[in-house]
């Protein structure tokens, strides 16, 4: 599958962390999200669920930094230093953008998609 992952940016982390409400967090990413930086594009294979979890998993540091890992494909930005993936954080799968809750992920809907065009 297409996956990217993307950060939330620096100055949005601490509105992030401090919710729990997945309307929130809907709201913070459309808020934010001309300002969302690329840090990895792996390839991950499985159903959705599982790559959403993996997605996250690589790109989280635990032994080492996460940025060192080859499976995870970091940009070029990311290689250099990065922290890890978190609340409020992106993985987009085949073109659909899913927020990192606190519970796990929630498909994210754009401000634009619920835009209705009348005739």
């Amino acid at each position: 599958m297409k996956v990217e992952i993307k950060h939330s940016p620096k100055g949005a982390l601490g509105e992030f962390g401090f919710t729990s409400d997945d309307s929130k967090l809907t709201e913070l990413a459309n808020k934010y999200l001309a300002s969302y930086v690329t840090v990895a594009s792996p390839f991950l294979s499985g159903d959705l669920n599982s790559v959403l979890e993996q997605a996250y998993k690589i790109t989280s540091s635990i032994d080492y930094p996460w940025y060192n890992n080859v499976e995870s494909y970091p940009t070029v930005k990311a290689s250099k230093g990065c922290r890890s993936t978190t609340i409020g954080d992106l993985i987009v799968v085949d073109d659909v953008s899913y927020i990192i809750s606190t519970y796990g992920f929630i498909k994210l809907e754009l401000e634009f998609d619920k835009a209705k065009i009348e005739k």
